[in-house]
């Protein structure tokens, strides 16, 4: 779970693992096996996020804001692996192509990097998403 008091420790994580795993999950519908295996895209983008995080006191909303924020960036690169690889998904009766979902793994990412955009340095991973 996300650390409930005070700042994260020097040279410790912001955001837990499994704060954005269990975001990651809410976003893609994903349980078991399926899920623990995209753990490596969670950690890729908790890591980008750290590397652009500025030195502003981290609250317990800034944590849930980077954690939404790392889950959304996964979710787009989930969803683009996706399409890339088999060309669609299914879920559900819906079948899923390129276009509709990936604007909106898109735009689920630009919002949730805008509001954690307090606790992140200036032009960095927000300054791309808007470009």
């Amino acid at each position: 779970m996300v650390p409930r008091r005070g700042a994260a420790p020097k040279g410790g994580k912001a955001v837990e693992l499994e704060a954005v795993m269990e975001r990651f999950a809410l976003y893609t519908g994903l349980e078991g096996t399926a899920l623990a295996a995209q753990e490596p895209l969670c950690r890729e983008a908790m890591a980008r996020l750290e590397e652009q995080r500025n030195r502003r006191e981290l609250t317990d909303r800034g944590r849930e804001l980077l954690a939404a924020a790392a889950a959304a960036m996964a979710c787009r690169r989930h969803l683009l692996l996706c399409l890339t690889a088999g060309g669609s998904l299914t879920v559900g009766d819906a079948r899923v192509t390129r276009g509709g979902p990936v604007d909106t793994a898109a735009a689920l990412e630009t919002e949730a990097l805008a509001a954690a955009a307090l606790w992140l340095r200036p032009g960095g991973v927000f300054r791309r998403m808007e470009e």
